[in-house]
């Protein structure tokens, strides 16, 4: 009797064992976040001062974040940046992009950095760009607060003729179904995960 009752635990050991080997994590999700920004040089906040020229630059840009979760605290996180600009000088180069935190009227610290640079700029074809940055490296402290709190973080650019910055904008959820201006609440915003 006794070696029938440690046959059966051993099995039942031995499977459970298995399971959880074979079985993929239930407490690790993905999820991903889209925020937006209107950008324009008149959101700019001194001392940076717009080139006169390029005074009248505008654009938008998305800001996709994706992060992973366990137990509902983001363990890891990436970003995808999309931007699109017009009204800069014909001449000029996009040098630096990158999410701050702060919010409107304040400047603040990058967080998250597009991997634009002097060395390696975006080209301007009369006055207009456009560009992709992907899995930039973001802290997931940073997902979070973003998450938590979008219009405390702005997207800024930067060109060679308004080293400083050129556009600004806050960032904001983005707007998805239920009709017009009324945006779908996650899981997690509703505290189910």
């Amino acid at each position: 009797m006794r070696k029938s009752v440690a046959s059966i635990l051993l099995t039942i050991w031995v499977m459970a064992s298995v399971a959880t080997i074979l079985m993929p994590s239930a407490h690790a999700q993905q999820e991903t976040r889209v925020f937006v920004a209107q950008l324009s040089a008149g959101q700019e906040v001194a001392p940076v001062v717009v080139n006169p020229t390029e005074t009248g630059t505008v654009g938008n840009a998305t800001v996709t974040i994706t992060v992973t979760r366990s137990g509902g605290v983001i363990t890891s996180a990436s970003t995808r940046f999309d931007a699109s600009l017009s009204g800069m000088a014909s001449n000029t180069v996009i040098i630096l992009a990158h999410v701050h935190e702060g919010a409107a009227g304040v400047n603040g610290p990058i967080r998250i950095d597009s991997n634009i640079s002097p060395a390696a700029p975006v080209p301007t074809a009369g006055g207009v760009a456009s560009f992709t940055r992907t899995d930039l490296a973001t802290a997931p402290a940073v997902a979070q607060a973003i998450f938590d709190n979008p219009g405390g973080w702005y997207f800024n650019v930067h060109t060679a003729l308004s080293p400083q910055g050129i556009a600004r904008g806050q960032l904001a959820p983005q707007q998805t179904g239920g009709g017009p201006g009324i945006g779908a609440p996650t899981l997690s915003e509703w505290g189910a995960i």
